[in-house]
């Protein structure tokens, strides 16, 4: 089956011309447009976090032992309330830029509840664009950590991976 992408779904999901996927049609529904302009945002980033706040994210193990992990899968990079990792991004779907190794990343936090507010403090995953970036760090485990640092907060961050130390080098 031949299926065809609009570029607007395409950039939202991240992908690329050449991407292979795999769809699974499990319901056919309209879509219903309920997202609103939260205004101002609930937190505004920018008030919250200083230029040069450092976060660290962990990429966990798959909710299913012998599975890919979701992040890797998928090419997303989790977030958590619980650990207070999403309040480090700007609102949902707010874009903001990631500088990678690899190159600028347009992006924005993802995964909510439909009619989540846009800038809303919810989302669960930043995902556009980071195909081509997890691509080309195929060495990412479970247990890997990526580093954020905040060069303008809620418009654009650097992003590299830690360095592993040598007892998880050495398996």
């Amino acid at each position: 089956m031949v299926v065809s992408i609009d570029s607007s779904i395409s950039q939202i999901l991240g992908i690329e011309e050449g991407d292979i996927l795999q769809i699974k049609i499990i319901g056919i529904e309209k879509p219903k447009i309920t997202q609103t302009q939260v205004s101002p945002p609930e937190k505004l980033v920018e008030d919250n976090i200083e230029r040069g706040a450092m976060l660290e994210i962990t990429l966990p193990d798959p909710n299913v032992p012998g599975n890919i992990p979701s992040w890797k899968e998928y090419c997303l990079i989790p977030l958590s309330e619980k650990t207070g990792t999403r309040y480090f991004f700007p609102g949902y779907k707010v874009p903001f830029k990631i500088e990678t190794d690899i190159g600028e990343i347009h992006t924005y936090v993802t995964a909510a509840r439909d009619g989540t507010p846009i800038g809303s403090n919810a989302g669960n995953y930043i995902a556009k664009g980071f195909s081509k970036w997890y691509k080309n760090h195929t060495e990412l485990q479970p247990g890997d950590v990526i580093i954020f640092e905040a060069l303008d907060p809620g418009k654009r961050y650097k992003m590299y991976i830690k360095p592993r130390s040598k007892e998880q080098t050495v398996s």
